[in-house]
């Protein structure tokens, strides 16, 4: 279902507006320049256990433009379409901070783990991550201070 906003949204907005239409048992989230593997979900949910947030791996591939850097290899997908938690789970520690330009979801991981919230790690892809020069994380340079504001409250909530 395509849920659409009158007004602009950001990224903490978007999935906000997304978790307020949907009614599904467990979250996660599929940014539209990405793609899951047909597997992911079954994989996911076999390693979910109440309290944690399941995390496969990250495999980046490029759209053909030249001179992005794509990393190589698999990592630990620490990104909104990598994870996914009970919906439960997901409301003990709120909705995303729709002000934040860039880092909604690292600000929103780090209060999940003051919460409690454990990380169980999977082996398998569980995201393919598009790299592409018009990705609002390449595009909108004046976003990355918010990275800074993320880092100030992960630094006051971890004291």
């Amino acid at each position: 279902t395509l849920v659409r906003s009158e007004t602009g949204l950001l990224g903490g907005g978007a999935r906000n507006a997304g978790l307020a239409f949907a009614s599904a048992d467990y979250i996660s989230f599929l940014d539209a320049d990405d793609l899951w593997s047909p597997e992911r979900a079954r994989v996911l949910l076999d390693a979910l256990t109440p309290g944690h947030m399941v995390m496969g791996q990250i495999e980046h591939f490029s759209d053909g433009q030249t001179g992005l850097n794509v990393p190589a290899g698999l990592e630990v997908a620490l990104v909104a379409g990598g994870m996914l938690l009970a919906r439960a789970d997901f409301e003990r520690v709120g909705l995303f901070d729709e002000e934040l330009r860039a880092g909604e979801l690292i600000d929103w991981f780090n209060s999940a783990r003051v919460a409690g919230h454990a990380v169980t790690k999977v082996d398998e892809v569980s995201l393919r991550r598009r790299v592409h020069a018009a990705s609002i994380t390449a595009t909108q340079m004046e976003a990355r201070m918010d990275y800074l504001k993320v880092v100030r409250r992960w630094m006051s909530r971890n004291d």
